[in-house]
């Protein structure tokens, strides 16, 4: 089930920074064609955010589609042999 879930959150940051890098062609290509910057700057103010946004989605998609059962448990002992554990 978390797999699914990893997949799907995934392929939601894949759209929405999709729709990011698409309106922002179109965006510019208006801006341009008008002679307008204000349209431009308007829509880096909300582009940012979604595309950051997106990226963050997609890695917790990612990692919860590779890591399912979170992740190994086998070096744990290392940390805890390490010269600062008392």
């Amino acid at each position: 089930m978390r797999r699914l879930v990893g997949r799907i959150l995934f392929w939601i940051g894949v759209i929405i920074i999709g729709a990011v890098l698409v309106l922002g062609v179109a965006v510019i290509s208006v801006s341009a064609l008008s002679g307008s910057n204000t349209l431009a700057v308007d829509y880096s103010n909300y582009a940012t955010p979604f595309f950051i946004i997106g990226i963050l989605i997609m890695m917790i998609g990612l990692m919860m589609a590779l890591f399912p059962d979170g992740f190994s448990r086998d070096g744990l002992w290392v940390l805890k042999l390490g010269p600062f554990v008392r």
